[in-house]
């Protein structure tokens, strides 16, 4: 998981952008949950995309993780994200 502070800071940027935000490798999630709730909360109509190249991290010293996309599914469901719509397995 990310530092309170770097979560407060992605949902600082994400309210303010102007042309968009491109996320590579979003792991766990959280941090594209507070991006999106950030530009629905701030009206922002800008395109969010999200890459993800599946996958796993079982030696991840604190966060291990056997499916990147099911663990980011997870995330976004527990908190509670509607923002977060669209996912594809490539």
């Amino acid at each position: 998981m990310l530092h309170q502070e770097t979560l407060a800071l992605l949902d600082y940027l994400a309210r303010r952008v102007r042309h968009g935000i491109l996320e590579i490798g979003p792991y766990t999630g959280a941090a594209t949950v507070v991006m999106a709730t950030a530009l629905a909360e701030s009206g922002r109509t800008v395109p969010f995309i999200s890459v993800e190249m599946r996958g796993s991290h079982s030696t991840h010293p604190q966060l291990p993780c056997d499916d990147i996309l099911a663990t980011c599914a997870r995330c976004w469901t527990s908190m509670g994200s509607h923002h977060v719509s669209t996912s594809s397995k490539g």
